[in-house]
């Protein structure tokens, strides 16, 4: 399962860090969301460079997948992270 997120890149009082937006089923699905929601803030927020748009494998799917990976399954291990930053 991955997970849209947004990383806030400064402090914001009230706010987690890292905040959950969506889940999906494969990172196709969630690279496409993730460009969609990332462009728009950018037109609509030209100027703030503190938030980055990510798409993350959830903790319990990519420890799963370190443990095929090491017992020799032909798995991908893919990485937890994919960011994009629109500046």
């Amino acid at each position: 399962m991955w997970l849209l997120v947004i990383v806030l890149l400064s402090n914001v009082p009230g706010f987690d860090k890292m905040i959950k937006l969506e889940t999906y089923a494969t990172s196709e699905e969630c690279q496409i969301e993730r460009n969609r929601i990332g462009y728009e803030m950018a037109a609509a927020y030209p100027n703030e460079r503190d938030f980055v748009i990510a798409c993350q494998l959830s903790t319990n799917e990519y420890k799963a997948r370190l443990l095929r990976a090491a017992e020799g399954s032909k798995a991908p291990v893919l990485g937890a992270w994919q960011p994009v930053a629109y500046r």
